[in-house]
């Protein structure tokens, strides 16, 4: 990307933010970023292909900023700065972050994806966070857990945004991780079973099924997905190794599970790619009896 293109998506997602999508034009996003409206056209053709490289730019900014934190080192305590920062940034862009609301089902299809993406990108994140805190017993409960995570953070950010009192976000990210604490160990007290886990699995077998895909179709056309985003990376041979890998395993009689969870491994560094690499593996685990 870049130097004028990140000017100009900074400067919209900052105009986005303070006065909505609807409400900006192309020619102030030119006038924020001093050139001319027809040279901001050489680098997005319309208003929707802007806010499409905005929401991309924002949203993976955030996460590789949150993903790089390495300190302090126990998991539990890293979670909280990652939430944190995060949390923080969506208060302070709350409006851009409500855009996939504001115009209901009018966006394009291609920002409604985009969306869907980054949404599982950020659903990825919990699950990974909620996992390294909880270890190997969470596993079959992440999917609620994460749920439960970002709906009472959000439920509590507009009491913190319109409350006369002064409320910190790091507060609250402890008080509500205090929260699922007691939810994971209470559920795990009373046995109790997880209640999204496999719904979301055979959530995505149905689309497939719907398609009129087999599960190795299934998994060959997150595949090829997966090598158009590797397509304009500059090591994408590399890449391309482990996915060639995985194409050799779905033509096997016997698929070998490893194989394929270690080339996904290789792969799940990619970015834009998560929730490709994340389906993939749901896919695996349902259909081929793992």
């Amino acid at each position: 990307m870049t130097d004028k293109e990140q000017l100009i998506l900074n400067n919209a997602i900052k105009l986005f933010s303070y006065k909505g999508f609807s409400q900006t034009s192309m020619q102030e996003i030119a006038d924020e970023s001093h050139m001319a409206k027809g040279s901001m056209y050489a680098y997005f053709n319309s208003k929707d292909a802007l806010l499409f490289g905005a929401l991309e730019y924002y949203f993976d900014r955030v996460l590789s900023r949150i993903k790089s934190i390495e300190e302090p080192k126990k998991p539990y305590e890293r979670f909280v700065r990652q939430l944190t920062i995060f949390f923080e940034s969506v208060v302070e862009h709350r409006e851009f972050m409500e855009l996939p609301y504001e115009q209901g089902g009018h966006f394009s299809e291609s920002i409604r994806q985009v969306i869907r993406e980054k949404n599982a990108d950020v659903h990825q994140f919990y699950m990974q966070g909620l996992q390294a805190i909880y270890g190997p017993h969470a596993k079959s409960f992440v999917y609620d857990l994460a749920i439960m995570l970002e709906g009472m953070i959000r439920a509590y950010i507009p009491v913190m945004i319109h409350s006369d009192s002064h409320y910190d976000m790091a507060s609250l990210i402890r008080f509500v991780m205090q929260r699922i604490d007691d939810v994971f160990h209470g559920a795990m007290a009373r046995g109790d079973m997880p209640f999204l886990n496999e719904i979301q699995v055979k959530h995505l077998l149905k689309k497939a099924h719907d398609q009129h895909l087999s599960w190795r179709e299934a998994i060959e056309l997150r595949l090829a997905k997966l090598e158009e985003v590797i397509a304009t990376l500059e090591h994408s041979g590399d890449y391309q190794v482990s996915i060639d890998v995985i194409r050799d395993e779905l033509t096997r009689k016997q698929t070998r599970k490893p194989v394929i969870i270690g080339m996904l491994s290789n792969l799940s560094d990619i970015p834009h790619a998560h929730r490709y690499v994340h389906e993939i593996d749901m896919v695996l685990r349902e259909d081929v009896g793992y």
